[in-house]
């Protein structure tokens, strides 16, 4: 059957005022150092937390050759052993351009998460910076901070009957045709681009989108234009449900969600420079062209251009359930899939098994002798996807 609506939603949608970052520790205000290649701990900042997931930005000065660095550690509240986390990333003065959309210079900073931790809990969180050249004010330092609690229904909310697009059967009024119209008496999807919006929580809900349900779509190429005509499609498709969630703002959650038929699914409202094969980028300081090469081996493109230094050629058969599919076979291009119907847990024995690198914080709990590559660990439950249960 051929669902028509934007959206159709067992909808739990929560805002909560939490401020954006915020001081934890302030700056060390003594005498700056003799040498500016050691580095200055400036102020420590959170950011709004998630449920799973905390954020910091720790600012300094100095370390003009960019060698300090801060280990990460952190425990539950009333613990005594710590457990280590990802380094905190370096930044200085990195550049994000993308024409007028971004112009971003990175600040002299550190900045870097805890993750998969439990809601609603609290944590320390240590943070020891050091240098070679000497570290200037307070090298360590310790916080508490507490995750975010999963928001509950409010018992004395109101209720909004929200339909799909072009329902035709019984209404209760007032009817909104949307959950925007509802919220907002203005009409799209869950959408804001106000850089001061935090605190989303969006979960459990289903989104169906009004674009084309049984053919895959794509809006340029050649390929694609083969398929004008076919089973009524025209070319290019028409952009009839164009993203689901579009957010901007720090501390949401958009979690357990099935989202199906639109353009896109999730957006953050904040863009860098589109992916793809170019042949130039142009900047702000001109065009540089690029020089397209190929290689023989992975080994051979990893001498020679450093990238992929860890990576190993995979195919299908590691996985369970995977069948190879063939991009040059028209009559199979358009047709979409259930991701039900497969099995991306890694196959005992399989080439990718016991090849990954211990991440602290991301891949402690790993079997075997070593992490697996990919996002299933062989062995281990997996995760749930999709609204839960009510």
């Amino acid at each position: 059957m051929r669902r028509s609506s934007t959206f159709l939603a067992m909808l739990l949608v929560a805002w909560m005022p939490i401020a954006s970052s915020w001081a934890q520790v302030a700056a060390d205000r003594s005498a700056p150092p003799p040498s500016p290649e050691a580095v200055v701990a400036g102020e420590l900042l959170t950011e709004p937390p998630t449920l799973h997931n905390l954020g910091f930005e720790w600012f300094i000065q100095g370390d003009s050759n960019r060698n300090a660095s801060v280990a990460v550690s952190y425990r539950l509240r009333g613990q005594t052993a710590w457990a280590a986390a990802m380094p905190l990333l370096r930044l200085q003065g990195e550049r994000i351009y993308a024409e007028s959309r971004v112009d971003l210079i990175a600040p002299n900073m550190f900045a870097g998460s805890v993750l998969d931790l439990q809601p609603d809990t609290e944590y320390e969180v240590r943070f020891a910076m050091s240098d070679p050249d000497g570290v200037h004010g307070t090298a360590e330092r310790v916080l508490t901070v507490r995750t975010r609690a999963e928001p509950e229904p409010w018992a004395g909310g109101r209720v909004f009957h929200v339909y799909p697009h072009g329902h035709d059967g019984p209404k209760i009024e007032p009817p909104f045709e949307g959950l925007m119209c509802a919220c907002n008496f203005w009409c799209a999807g869950i959408f804001t681009n106000y850089s001061g919006s935090s605190g989303f929580y969006i979960a459990d809900n289903v989104f169906i989108g009004r674009n084309d349900p049984e053919h895959m779509m794509v809006w340029r190429g050649d390929v694609w234009a083969q398929f004008e005509g076919v089973d009524g499609q025209v070319f290019p498709p028409r952009m009839l449900s164009y993203v689901a969630v579009k957010l901007y703002g720090p501390g949401h959650v958009v979690a357990y969600n099935y989202i199906a038929n639109f353009h896109d699914g999730i957006n953050v409202e904040t863009y860098g420079s589109p992916d793809g094969a170019v042949t130039e980028f142009s900047g702000p300081g001109g065009t540089v062209p690029l020089e397209p090469r190929q290689f023989e081996t992975l080994e051979d493109y990893s001498r020679a251009t450093g990238q992929d230094r860890n990576s190993v050629l995979v195919d299908y058969g590691i996985f369970r359930n995977v069948p190879q599919l063939d991009a040059r076979d028209a009559s199979t291009l358009q047709r979409l899939y259930r991701a039900e119907d497969f099995d991306f847990r890694l196959k005992e024995g399989s080439a990718a098994a016991d090849l990954g690198v211990r991440i602290p914080n991301v891949t402690d709990d790993f079997s075997g002798g070593a992490p697996d590559l990919g996002a299933l660990e062989i062995g281990a439950e997996l995760p749930h996807y999709g609204p839960r249960p009510l």
